[in-house]
């Protein structure tokens, strides 16, 4: 009896090894996705910047924007990420951040100023998708923070082309 519950462990820990194995060479072929339009190396430079509004953001070398703290200022904050230049054609922005709403905090697209803006949130059915009627048409990404809201969650941005929304890591490329 003593045999069989020692050749079931060693069975348990050779399977777990080999996992562990496997998970390791998914990890190691994890790449991101090179069909996103919004680039790490294309980030603003303010967006790391020291801020008085009670906000603290970081970026990881791969482009995932970590955002802490509590929206202190009276109004909403807006974290400019970075511009794309988009050609005609139809676009979908996501940000797998947890929490997500139009009333706590969100990742946007934005073209155009004051009245005329016009926003698109990510991770929102019916807002994620834009179709741009123009070539070289000049969007901002921005993270907002609202008024009072508390935030700690990590935003993947990715824009992509099409319907679909994209995904920020890619397996196997």
């Amino acid at each position: 009896m003593l045999r069989k519950i020692g050749l079931i462990l060693l069975i348990i820990l050779a399977c777990v090894g080999v996992a562990g194995m496997c998970f390791g060479v998914i990890n190691n072929i994890r790449s991101t996705n090179p069909d996103n339009i919004i680039n790490v190396e294309n980030y603003d430079e303010g967006l790391t910047a020291e801020r008085e509004d009670g906000i603290t953001v970081s970026t990881s070398d791969d482009g995932q924007i970590t955002v802490k703290g509590k929206n202190e200022a009276e109004t909403d904050v807006e974290i400019k990420v970075c511009d794309v230049t988009l050609a005609k054609g139809e676009y979908t922005i996501s940000s797998s951040a947890k929490g997500v709403a139009n009333d706590t905090y969100y990742l946007c697209l934005r073209t155009g100023e004051g009245e005329s803006a016009v926003t698109t949130l990510a991770d929102t059915a019916d807002k994620s998708t834009i179709t741009v009627e123009a070539d070289d048409t000049v969007y901002t990404v921005y993270i907002v923070i609202c008024a009072g809201a508390e935030i700690d969650t990590t935003f993947k941005p990715v824009l992509v082309s099409g319907a679909e929304a994209g995904s920020f890591y890619v397996y196997g490329k």
